[in-house]
């Protein structure tokens, strides 16, 4: 244990700091004792996680932070006649406090404060008394939840309360996912304060867990007529994810995202590898190959097994035969467009485009090149927007990135198995 007194601090670009002082006494290890097994580590090798330290520090009011996962580096630890000073930064810091808040015994509160000026469909006017009256409120209800967004003085703020029987961590991540993908940005949210009856927690985040960029998002969300398609996507994302896992489908979201501000060959490289990635997690069993191919692979496999070889070749051929019991992740799309009632050029794009990322770039690309590289990643982009709203279920407005012009367009749902 490493105790001293010293201070924390939140910066103006976001990042949460912390500074420690250690000072000499002859009671117990001296510093470079305590943090010798820092040192242990063989240069190349990972991080140990013995060698993160968990940080545990009171206020003058008396209340207790905590965080986690704390990484001290060669740079933060700074020595002086057996004093020394620890810096470090903090991704997040939690405060968790006992007693009654005032909330029924059957409610959850959940608040989320987050950096930016972002547009949204409000639908209702705060009064700012002699400064007059601004929209900047929007409310939505999904079943018995009403949520609320209020965008003030470059924050956007997110409440709602929920029944003490829903996990409340699940649907505020899911509704975070969701209202993210919406934004087209990874929501930089700077603290939250989650409630019960009997205990409060309040959690400041470093803004280095966020990514930075700004990605086009699948459907307009700026002009309060549109707040109904905004309400149906959300309703559809937190419901899709109450039967099945979208964190992987978020992850594919977050792939394309992070190179948003990038080139447009990492930007192609992250939607071609999203869309592969979507649907052989979420559709490729839904289209396997036709019967009588299946039984000649299942013919094969027994001649392979029976081959005398090396067995790591055997594994491999194995494997292989496995994968024709389905079809190629293009196929599956040429059969999802055709349900979808989609142009089957977006797979050709989709398809150029990966195969384009996968060779060596063209630095002297012409201008017309170019423009063909940048339509290719918007028909990629609308193709992997239009699976996420098979995926959920959700029907209402969209942007079709795939023709020029970007025209609004209908999303009707569909049934699979039935279309």
């Amino acid at each position: 244990m490493i105790d001293g007194t010293g201070f924390i601090r939140q910066t103006s670009e976001g990042l949460i700091e912390f500074r420690l002082i250690f000072g000499a006494n002859p009671d117990r290890l001296n510093i470079h004792r305590a943090l010798q097994f820092l040192d242990t580590a063989p240069s190349g090798t990972l991080v140990p996680a013995t060698h993160y330290f968990d940080l545990v520090a009171s206020d003058v009011g008396g209340s207790t932070w905590k965080a986690s996962n704390l990484y001290l580096g060669d740079k933060s630890i700074y020595v002086s006649q057996n004093t020394a000073v620890i810096t470090g930064n903090i991704r997040q810091l939690v405060l968790v406090a006992s007693g009654e808040t005032g909330l029924g015994d059957s409610v959850q509160l959940c608040n989320l404060f987050v950096k930016g000026d972002f547009k949204l469909p409000y639908n209702e006017f705060q009064d700012n008394g002699e400064k007059g009256s601004s929209l900047c409120k929007l409310r939505m209800s999904i079943d018995d939840v009403d949520i609320e967004f209020n965008n003030n003085n470059n924050v956007l703020g997110i409440s709602f309360s929920i029944d003490i029987k829903i996990l409340l961590e699940t649907y505020e991540s899911n509704l975070r996912q969701a209202v993210s993908i919406l934004l087209g940005v990874d929501l930089p949210v700077m603290y939250s304060i989650k409630r019960t009856a009997d205990s409060a927690e309040t959690s400041i985040f470093s803004s280095e867990r966020f990514a930075s960029g700004k990605l086009s998002g699948p459907l307009k969300t700026w002009m309060p007529y549109q707040h109904e398609d905004m309400r149906c996507f959300v309703e559809a994302y937190i419901k899709a994810a109450e039967g099945q896992d979208l964190n992987r489908l978020f992850g594919y979201w977050h792939k394309i995202f992070v190179v948003s501000n990038s080139t447009i060959e990492a930007s192609s490289l992250a939607c071609g590898v999203a869309v592969e990635g979507v649907v052989k997690q979420y559709f490729k069993g839904l289209f396997p190959a036709e019967q009588g191919k299946i039984d000649l692979i299942g013919e094969a496999k027994i001649v392979v097994s029976d081959i005398d070889i090396d067995s790591v070749i055997r594994t491999q051929l194995m494997s292989a035969l496995g994968n024709y019991q389905s079809k190629s992740p293009k196929s599956v799309l040429y059969v999802l467009c055709d349900r979808l009632g989609l142009d089957k050029k977006i797979v050709n794009s989709w398809s150029k485009l990966r195969n384009k990322t996968a060779h060596a770039d063209d630095v002297d690309m012409p201008k017309h090149k170019y423009e063909e590289y940048f339509q290719q990643y918007q028909s990629a982009m609308y193709l992997f927007y239009r699976l996420t709203f098979l995926i959920i279920g959700y029907q209402g407005g969209c942007i079709d990135y795939s023709t020029i012009g970007c025209p609004d367009v209908i999303v009707r749902k569909i049934d699979l198995d039935s279309a």
